[in-house]
């Protein structure tokens, strides 16, 4: 068993998949501080106030960065804690393996999702809250749709089947049919 006691909770998702809510369960329920990437816009949005759509995704880039800075003093210190927001792994993960080089840690990493349509919904329920924070953009039809048009595949099985089904996932997506219709399957 690892002696190592420090644990890094990673939970990650699309917006309004219920990385927050569950993020803010775990902290109450393990007593574990908790940093939330849309804590640190709203700071900056509140202090700052942006003028234009560039401006907010700076300032999302930035709260990504102090969510990393918070994580490297914390462990640093032994401290278990949670950290939430909608990470790109291909960005964040550098950033993991990074302090796992440095830093003696568990890491439990939560992926957040749900089906597009309850995505969808709750998107248009966030539109019409006035709770929502004005520092938070409502996703657009593209972003809507991306999300819909996301697949998961399951690589749990080499069966030569699977294969297929996961093309057909994407010919779905992708005007790919007939180039699909002619691949060997081995």
């Amino acid at each position: 068993m690892d002696s190592c006691t420090t644990l890094l909770v990673v939970i990650s998702g699309p917006p309004a998949s219920g990385k927050t809510t569950l993020a803010r369960v775990l902290s109450a329920r393990y007593n574990l501080p908790l940093f939330t990437k849309d804590d640190f816009k709203e700071m900056m949005f509140d202090n700052a106030l942006p003028t234009n759509p560039a401006e907010l995704r700076f300032y999302g880039q930035c709260s990504i960065h102090s969510l990393q800075i918070v994580t490297r003093q914390l462990l640093a210190h032994k401290i278990s804690h949670i950290i939430e927001a909608n990470f790109d792994s291909a960005l964040f993960s550098p950033f993991i393996r990074c302090v796992e080089a440095n830093y003696a840690f568990r890491c439990l990493q939560i992926q957040m999702t749900c089906s597009p349509d309850v995505l969808e919904k709750r998107f248009a329920e966030r539109a019409g809250s006035a709770e929502r924070h004005p520092g938070h953009t409502v996703p657009n039809v593209h972003t809507v749709h991306a999300i819909k048009s996301s697949i998961t595949i399951d690589t749990s099985s080499n069966a030569v089947g699977h294969h297929k089904q996961y093309f057909r996932q994407l010919s779905d997506v992708f005007p790919v049919q007939d180039a699909l219709n002619t691949m060997e399957f081995s």
